[in-house]
């Protein structure tokens, strides 16, 4: 199975980092001059009609060798250009399909930088039992060399992303890894438990809801929250990042101490970051680990438009009009301090290697829906934490009783309607190379 590894590196001298921010400054030129260069053909198609030019991966003619603005770029090898003629086509490739919006360039200066390494650029050798370096050049360029620690061994890969977030460089790839093949397949998974009665389903099944004061509560009754020291520490961090914000208001922008500034805000953004990150993984880990259970539903939640800045609002006078913006604007932190997606996206992959069904259930009117006897209203919900049925008096914790509702809904669906195969959509993929030693 092909799955992605990511590590921080650490650049071996002054030179190896040096090589990575020209390189990637190369690389985003090309890219940026092909996409400005296919914004001018589209304006000048939409004026004036005509035949619109392939998307090629031609270059040679943005750049002037002869030109002292470009003598930076004389140590740069050719595949870096090359690369980044290939990710502009790759842009659009998933631009028609559907999968991102239209390409625009993309800033360099001040910016976290990227650079796209293919195999004639890179060889990866282990020199210890974790540790690994990554050496970068051509055999007449010479590159730089990275260091970086790998929890477990892998084949090298066909290619390589190097990344800046700050202060910091990452190493992201693709690899194939060998795990413990679940002995059914998913067809095979389904077929199977579609013989089973509505009970027998809800037996080995659990209920996802997700709140504000609760990120996950399951209708087995289990909860999972930050823990108190989490809390406490991303509120310090907070409050942290707010001071240094003001330092960077108070300083002129450009300058060496606003500079400083600005990288221990971007720490304290970071700590935050790894803590969501870390409770994503701990929790979809203590989800799917659950050897008694074979379904789980979770809410079909549109975060991001549930996350979207309210739009303002005007009266006839041109005035605006309160639109509850500052309410809105905390409500959204609170929404994305929780790590909804995030962790939903671990459950889905944790789940697919564990041979586990994932059921998404239509999010409106869970909270107000009784489970004992179905009785929908909107009295039913007293308070945040209080759920109490009008109809039959059933009373209990409001998000555990939404929990269960979803794990209803989660087998009525799969009992009525089934599980139908999600649509893949293809992009445009390196060929694979042969692969390479085992590191």
């Amino acid at each position: 199975m092909i799955t992605g590894r990511k590590y921080r590196v650490k650049a071996l001298g002054k030179e190896s980092r040096e090589m990575f921010f020209t390189w990637s400054a190369a690389q985003m030129l090309i890219y940026n001059a092909l996409v400005q260069e296919r914004m001018y053909f589209l304006g000048f198609f939409r004026k004036f009609g005509g035949k619109l030019p392939p998307i090629d991966q031609k270059y040679s003619h943005l750049i002037n060798r002869e030109d002292g603005a470009y003598a930076w770029m004389h140590k740069v090898p050719s595949q870096i250009f090359r690369n980044g003629a290939v990710l502009h086509k790759k842009a659009w490739s998933n631009y028609f399909a559907g999968i991102t919006r239209q390409p625009i360039p993309k800033r360099v200066k001040g910016a976290d930088r990227s650079l796209w390494l293919t195999q004639e650029l890179f060889s990866i050798k282990q020199v210890s039992k974790n540790w690994y370096e990554l050496s970068v050049g051509t055999k007449t360029i010479s590159g730089g060399r990275f260091l970086f620690k790998a929890h477990r061994p892998f084949t090298e890969p066909v290619s390589v992303h190097l990344k800046s977030s700050g202060t910091e460089i990452f190493i992201s790839f693709s690899c194939e890894e060998e795990f413990q093949q679940y002995p059914e397949t998913k067809a095979e998974k389904i077929a199977r438990l579609s013989q089973y009665g509505k009970d027998e389903l809800l037996n080995i099944s659990v209920g996802i809801d997700r709140g504000v004061v609760t990120p996950f509560q399951l209708s087995d009754g289990r909860r999972f929250d930050y823990s108190q020291t989490q809390k406490d520490r991303l509120k310090a961090s907070e409050r942290r990042k707010k001071h240094y914000q003001r330092m960077m208001a108070r300083r002129i922008k450009g300058s060496s101490n606003w500079k400083k500034a600005k990288e221990k805000a971007r720490r304290c953004s970071r700590y935050a970051a790894y803590v969501r990150r870390d409770f994503a993984h701990k929790t979809s880990h203590a989800i799917v680990g659950n050897e008694s259970v074979e379904i789980i539903g979770i809410e079909d939640l549109k975060i991001k438009s549930m996350t979207a800045r309210p739009e303002p609002k005007k009266f006839e006078d041109e005035e605006f009009l309160p639109n509850g913006a500052n309410a809105k604007a905390s409500l959204n932190k609170a929404i994305l301090e929780k790590a909804w997606g995030l962790t939903e996206r671990f459950i889905e992959y944790k789940a697919q290697r564990a041979g586990k069904l994932i059921i998404k259930v239509p999010a409106p009117y869970t909270s107000q829906t009784c489970s004992r006897c179905g009785c929908q209203a909107k009295t039913n919900r007293k308070s945040q934490a209080l759920f109490r049925c009008t109809h039959c008096g059933f009373t209990q914790n409001a998000d555990r009783n939404a929990a269960e509702v979803i794990k209803a809904k989660a087998v009525e669906l799969f009992h009525s309607e089934g599980i139908k195969p999600k649509e893949v959509r293809r992009t445009m993929r390196l060929r694979h190379k042969p692969a390479c030693a085992s590191a």
